[in-house]
């Protein structure tokens, strides 16, 4: 009989089986249910051990077939059941959705991981363990690389059974079907599915208890706390770290609004949670008792993303921003608002899924247009004395800001030290340049233009007047050399090369090219733009940015006639020449 020495049952998360006696460890409730942190182990008939091991039960719990609890006859100790599809979807949901739902819910330790296999981090204290199948009472498979748990429902029009299915090689939890001899684990639960007007992170918490939040006393390292809003109880998560509390989620409303500053997610959908927030609004919106994170603050805080869900690695909460012309980045990335305001400037934390640690940027604001700028929002409070200073590795600054070139709208960021577009030139110059609507999409590739039309447009080939040029060779290795000598930081992870970070908001995306006239995708591994050099017959300079693996950025020439490239601009100070 297995006795489980570890679990307290008078600390609420264990349970005795009233059967054979045996204990199981459970989570906290998560969206109005209760698991079982182990497998089930209970002698029922058609039942077994993998292996035929007492050792293996001990460790794993049984396997039950699914033909003979097909009908749902309840296998589960009395108070509890097998869930069914939709109560595990709302697990997987609550832990950050099916494509993070395994790396959450897989044990620590004890899976495969040779070959590419990856443990979990176990932060619901789910922990699954790899228990494998048998697909019959002799022939068994996937221990200490798999997990099977049987569900209640069936596939409709058909004799089997809807299995989840975690594997040792990915983060993702997936629903499969097997049929009615194979014999898998179980899980049970026990309590009410909340509706999805009472599931935690972006909706209300039905709950007659107190709503006031806890004193920052009773904050612990981790967990979560309730707050009132406009006569909804919301419950959101923290965690603590180095004397501030950090919310770990995005703050988001679930009620519709008609009051300014609120925007829904994607600025049109009015069922969908209120995630977005102008400056104006930001600065008032967080629980009582808490505020916008400083930017100070958030410099010495070296090491948050390794305890928490920020920077989308391992809960995934990156709903993307508006800036200033485009909804950008859903799911890639996600810039929220600090409390620090510069004179034209606000102070603004950036993170990118493909980068390991935010950073704060600048942005310009529009005082005379609050919804060009819509970012998230995760507040904080004070949670004690700084334990240490853990300053983040300095940056190059980095500042966006819009700009009118040519009458024009262009979105425009500052690396370090210099100033460039942060999207292709999108000036229409009649008779000039070409965008094919129906071949690409012209507000993300820009316009594209021939070497002699890009000179005329900009005047580049008189660098004493300054301003908006072409850039040379020297001003494009000045730019990697500041995001540190690899240009996959410059260019943008979809559509392009998934070794992409965009790490500075560069964008660059692939967009093709003309040849004589007609738009091509060839070059699909790269991005070219004109560059500035002084010609050498028919040679037109090209700059192109490869992904496909290739290590650097290449300068070249073409020859061929009525070849057309984007254009990129560089701000050169009139006063340097």
């Amino acid at each position: 009989m297995k006795k489980l020495l570890s679990c307290n049952e008078s600390d609420g998360n264990c349970f005795e089986d009233e059967r054979d006696g045996q204990t199981y460890k459970t989570t906290a409730e998560i969206s109005g249910l209760v698991w079982m942190a182990e497998n089930l182990n209970y002698a029922a008939d058609a039942s077994l051990c993998y292996d035929k091991s007492a050792e293996n039960c001990a460790k794993y719990g049984r396997l039950y077939e699914i033909k003979s609890y097909y009908d749902s006859k309840n296998l589960c100790p009395d108070g509890w059941r097998m869930p069914d599809t939709t109560e595990w979807h709302s697990l997987f949901e609550s832990v950050g959705g099916k494509n993070v739902a395994g790396l959450h819910l897989k044990s620590k330790t004890g899976w495969q991981e040779e070959n590419g296999g990856i443990n979990g981090i176990d932060d619901y204290k789910f922990s699954a363990l790899p228990g494998g199948l048998a697909y019959s009472q002799n022939n068994f498979n996937f221990m200490a690389v798999d997990a099977y748990f049987m569900t209640s429902s069936k596939v409709p029009d058909g004799d089997n059974k809807y299995v989840v299915n975690l594997l040792y090689n990915d983060k993702n939890a997936i629903f499969t079907s097997y049929g009615e001899r194979v014999f898998v684990s179980v899980r049970c639960v026990k309590g009410t599915l909340s509706s999805s007007s009472s599931v935690a992170s972006s909706s209300s918490v039905k709950s007659s208890s107190s709503s006031a939040p806890p004193s920052s006393s009773s904050f612990g390292s981790s967990g979560s706390f309730r707050f009132n809003h406009d006569g909804e109880v919301y419950e959101v998560n923290y965690v603590t770290y180095n004397g501030v509390v950090w919310m770990n989620e995005n703050l988001a409303f679930n009620h519709k609004s008609t009051e300014s500053g609120h925007v829904y997610n994607n600025n049109s959908n009015q069922d969908a949670p209120i995630e977005f927030f102008t400056w104006s609004k930001a600065q008032s919106v967080c629980p009582e008792g808490w505020r916008l994170p400083s930017s100070k603050e958030f410099k010495n805080s070296s090491g948050l993303e390794e305890i928490s869900h920020l920077n989308g690695k391992n809960k995934n909460i990156l709903k993307g921003h508006f800036l200033y012309k485009y909804w950008n980045e859903k799911d890639y990335g996600g810039m929220y608002w600090t409390g620090t305001r510069n004179e034209d400037t606000v102070d603004v934390i950036m993170f990118k899924q493909k980068v390991e640690e935010g950073k704060i940027v600048r942005v310009k604001v529009d005082d005379q247009n609050e919804l060009s700028l819509l970012f998230s929002v995760f507040c904080v409070k004070d949670g004690g004395k700084l334990a240490e200073t853990k300053e983040r590795t300095s940056t190059t600054p980095i500042t966006f800001s819009r700009e009118k070139i040519f009458g024009v709208d262009h979105m425009v960021v500052q690396i370090g030290e210099q100033k460039w577009l942060a999207e292709n030139f999108m000036y229409d110059a009649e008779g000039a340049a070409v965008c094919n609507a129906t071949k690409v999409d012209c507000s993300k590739t820009g316009y594209f233009y021939t070497y002699d039309q890009a000179l005329t447009i900009i005047n580049n080939d008189n660098f004493r007047n300054g301003g908006w040029k072409l850039p040379t060779s020297e001003d494009i290795q000045t730019l990697v050399a500041a995001v540190g000598g690899n240009h996959y930081k410059l260019i943008s992870y979809y559509g392009f090369d998934e070794r992409g970070k965009n790490e500075f908001g560069f964008n660059i995306v692939r967009t093709g090219h003309y040849e004589n006239e007609e738009y091509t995708t060839s070059y699909s591994y790269e991005a070219c733009f004109w560059r500035f050099a002084v010609k050498e017959g028919y040679q037109d300079p090209s700059v192109c940015f490869p992904g496909g693996g290739a290590d650097d950025v290449t300068y070249g020439t073409t020859t061929k006639s009525g070849e057309r490239y984007p254009v990129r601009l560089i701000w050169t100070d009139p006063n340097n020449h």
